[in-house]
């Protein structure tokens, strides 16, 4: 009896032993979606043809004890958490990957990846907070929002031949970046690198047309930014807070800078605009050492090459636009209460939306051009804020008649008595009509030759 009993407890050990084996040996490999996997040692491998299943975090099959994942080929998409909060350091992906889900790498140790050319996407947080320290794109890969940012370790980005799109916050704060060579890539989001505070350089290429708002701000160490011919307009915030930032060169084409887009970057003292005729936004350099040194102000108004960028409330009533200006930037002219007259040369190619706004005691405009030309500068001042220049009478300079001081395009004595109020000061003229001699003055020559030219008509 002691025997039968003996072999029946032998039996149940053995059948306990061999669950415990299988249940091993189960652990050990499986299936994802429509792929497997198999983990030898620390290295797991991922194969078959297709995608792999999305789990949350706790549901992951192959557990945490491993380094290494290689993903072979066949294997199109990397699902969602699939890899995250665990310890691999190394990846390999095969060509045949071509998305990488929601939170795939969230927070792994990886050191350094390498993205094929057929990899279309890479999904929100799929690295967020990882330990990767230098990454490589070869193919026309869209950045999907906050994908890398955090990754402290990251130094190097190498964007390759060209088709990589940036989304919003991708690398934001990535605080050991140091220089930036986005010459190839299409398209950077919003805050895509704010508050990376290691980058001291940054080269924009021809294949961005616009800079995402708050893109770069935030990047404290940043020295010099070299904008792409075809960059047309650079957002909101896109710059601010770059206390380094000394230096900016914009592009053949840049035709926008938004709302406070350089704001408080009080070591910015050069801004080349390469002759365009740039709009600038509400306090677009505001801060800035540019805008901040008073012998860059003339007259209490600020301009840059040839665009009026800020004024101060000072005017005496009556201001002249100086010759050569192409563009009055977004809200230039803001509650200027003491702005009565302003004479406006015909250089002029655009008056910005809300340049005047609430400019209540504008009454009269010269303009150096026909009404046509006029009305082009801002096509609607109502919808624009520019109402100021709507109530305000304008005078148009039709044809071009020395001694014309009235700008009614006929001489008469009222040019006499106008000349008059220029010489004593209390008029004043930012075209050169009145200078009836041509001499680059107006004085009492120009005075008796009007006077002589009265007399023969």
């Amino acid at each position: 009896m002691k025997k039968i009993i003996s072999f029946i407890l032998f039996i149940c050990i053995l059948i306990s032993c061999v669950n415990c084996i299988s249940f091993s040996v189960s652990a050990l490999s499986g299936t994802t979606g429509e792929c497997s996997w198999q983990l030898d040692g620390k290295v797991l491998y991922i194969n078959g043809n297709g995608k792999m299943a999305d789990y949350q975090g706790e549901d992951i099959p192959w557990g945490n004890d491993f380094t290494e994942v290689i993903i072979g080929e066949g294997v199109t998409e990397i699902g969602e958490f699939a890899f995250a909060y665990t310890s691999v350091s190394k990846v390999s992906l095969a060509e045949s990957v071509e998305g990488i889900n929601f939170g795939a790498f969230l927070a792994a140790p990886i050191k350094e990846i390498t993205f094929g050319e057929n990899v279309k996407y890479i999904d929100a947080v799929a690295f967020e907070g990882s330990k990767v320290e230098k990454i490589t794109f070869k193919g026309a890969t869209f950045l999907n929002s906050n994908a890398f940012d955090y990754c402290e370790n990251l130094t190097e980005i190498d964007f390759g031949n060209g088709g990589v799109r940036i989304g919003s916050c991708v690398f934001s704060g990535c605080s050991a970046i140091k220089k930036l060579n986005l010459e190839t890539v299409e398209e950077i989001g919003g805050a895509a690198f704010g508050g990376c505070t290691a980058i001291k350089q940054i080269t924009i290429g021809n294949e961005i047309k616009e800079i995402g708002g708050a893109a770069f701000s935030g990047c404290i160490s940043l020295e010099s930014a070299t904008i792409g011919d075809n960059v047309e307009k650079i957002n909101d915030y896109a710059f601010a807070g770059c206390t380094g930032l000394k230096e900016v060169i914009f592009g053949a084409k840049m035709k926008e800078v938004g709302v406070e887009a350089f704001l408080d970057c009080p070591s910015l003292e050069k801004i080349v605009l390469n002759g365009n005729a740039v709009n600038f936004g509400y306090n677009a350099i505001y801060n800035t050492a540019y805008f901040n040194n008073e012998d860059n102000w003339e007259d209490g108004v600020l301009y840059l090459e040839n665009v009026l960028v800020a004024v101060k409330d000072t005017f005496d009533g009556v201001y002249t636009i100086k010759k050569g200006t192409k563009i009055i930037s977004s809200y230039a002219f803001l509650r200027t209460s003491s702005l009565a007259v302003l004479y406006v040369p015909n250089s002029m190619e655009k008056i910005a939306d809300s340049a005047f706004e609430e400019c209540i005691s504008l009454l009269e405009v010269y303009y150096e051009g026909d009404e046509e030309t006029w009305l082009s500068l801002n096509e609607n001042y109502f919808k624009t804020n520019n109402e100021a220049l709507v109530y305000a009478y304008v005078n148009f300079q039709t044809d071009n008649v020395l001694g014309d001081c009235d700008g009614d395009s006929t001489l008469t004595t009222t040019d006499l008595a106008v000349l008059k109020l220029i010489l004593s000061g209390i008029e004043k003229r930012n075209n050169n009509l009145p200078d009836i001699n041509q001499d680059g003055v107006f004085d009492v020559v120009d005075l008796a030759t009007l006077k002589l030219m009265l007399a023969n008509i």
